[in-house]
């Protein structure tokens, strides 16, 4: 098992000793749900196509909060608690974190008067990863902002720099897309009805 999201059914569950993280990550998501074409769904890249093989949400991978730090948490519960205190202290504050992560997305689209909101529907998730390279588990907390409007939306389905697709909101998640995987986050967000139907409130017809 190289990942596991931290649910609310393992929250009170003591972290076995040998996946305690040694390491902190983070990721600014800016999801952007498009009706194209007549496909309605939400667009996802595959930004390492060499290594991750992995369709995610558009995320700000220049500006993230990174550090070795020695977790002493015993239960998850403790470990996103330890993991905030340390975020919010050494971390950009979420203003910010949301106005870098705009800007590499506008530089991507060549898109600007981007619009984004954060809705209290669409909860961070954190997850641990293994990496074999350095035999260390890391905890990542991944944050989720909606884009509601953006300049040049037509932008939108024409950048070529990361491959990308319309991820379909009937799709079913569990199964490849364009014979890739969906990473496990969005896979999270879409299966759950609440958030899902959240999404749909800010589609970018194109």
């Amino acid at each position: 098992m190289n990942t596991i999201i931290i649910t609310e059914d393992i929250l009170k569950n003591e972290i076995p000793e040998e996946i305690s993280p040694r390491n902190l990550d983070s990721a600014t998501n800016l999801l952007v749900n498009v009706r194209h074409n007549g496909v309605e769904g939400m667009i996802v890249l595959n930004p390492s196509p060499d290594v991750w093989k992995t369709w995610y949400s558009f995320y700000d991978s220049k500006n993230k909060y990174i550090t070795k730090y020695d977790f002493k948490s015993k239960t998850y519960e403790e470990l996103i608690e330890e993991y905030e205190k340390i975020f919010e202290r050494n971390a950009k504050a979420k203003e910010k974190r949301i106005e870098c992560a705009k800007n590499v997305f506008g530089d991507l689209y060549k898109v600007s008067d981007l619009h984004v909101i954060e809705s209290d529907k669409i909860k961070p998730i954190y997850q641990l990863r293994y990496s074999k390279t350095s035999n260390m588990w890391t905890i990542y907390k991944i944050e989720f902002f909606i884009v509601t409007k953006v300049d040049n939306k037509y932008n939108l389905m024409e950048q070529r720099s990361i491959e990308q697709t319309i991820l379909p909101f009937k799709y079913d998640v569990d199964t490849l897309l364009n014979g890739l995987p969906i990473t496990d986050s969005i896979k999270l967000v879409l299966k759950d009805l609440e958030q899902l139907s959240e999404l749909k409130k800010y589609i970018i017809e194109i």
